[in-house]
């Protein structure tokens, strides 16, 4: 799938859209992904065999792309999965901006998050549990970003209460 041109039009219209809020979130849950991402791969060094045995159709484009994408993209450091929290940030960000966004805009990025995401476990970059961790590491965070911002909300109630 097309991961970085969907990086660019994610982010270019995240910051043409969004809020100063919703902005500061988008990118609080995205760095904060990233440098967990970056302490396990330190900590925990993770790689694939995946890829053992396979035999590239290479009289078709599509052969020839793949083992050039295996070349390049070697299967280290595979848990949690960039690729996939950088695409579902993203597609977050896009949901986000339902009002301000045509109905088909945000499902034409759903299908390419689906898409970009089972293309990781296509071409073998990365596997189920790789994807499945991903997908937990970005609901943890979104659930510490919500309980951050309902306790900044429930701490300024509190602090304008009148007794």
């Amino acid at each position: 799938m097309s991961w970085f041109p969907y990086i660019l039009v994610c982010a270019w219209l995240a910051i043409r859209n969004l809020g100063r809020e919703e902005y500061r979130e988008v990118v609080f849950v995205l760095t904060v992904g990233m440098n967990v991402f970056l302490l396990i791969s330190y900590v925990w060094p993770t790689g694939l065999d995946l890829r053992e045995g396979i035999v590239y159709d290479l009289g078709t484009i599509s052969g020839r792309l793949l083992r050039f994408v295996q070349t390049v993209d070697t299967p280290k450091s595979v848990f949690p999965s960039m690729h996939v929290y950088v695409t579902l940030v993203l597609q977050y960000s896009l949901e986000l901006q339902r009002r301000r966004l045509p109905h088909w805009g945000i499902w034409a990025g759903r299908l390419l998050a689906a898409g970009i995401i089972l293309s990781t476990m296509f071409t073998k970059q990365h596997s189920v549990v790789d994807v499945t961790g991903t997908i937990v590491l970005f609901a943890g965070l979104r659930i510490l970003k919500i309980d951050r911002i309902l306790w900044k909300i429930h701490g300024q109630n509190q602090g304008s209460r009148v007794e």
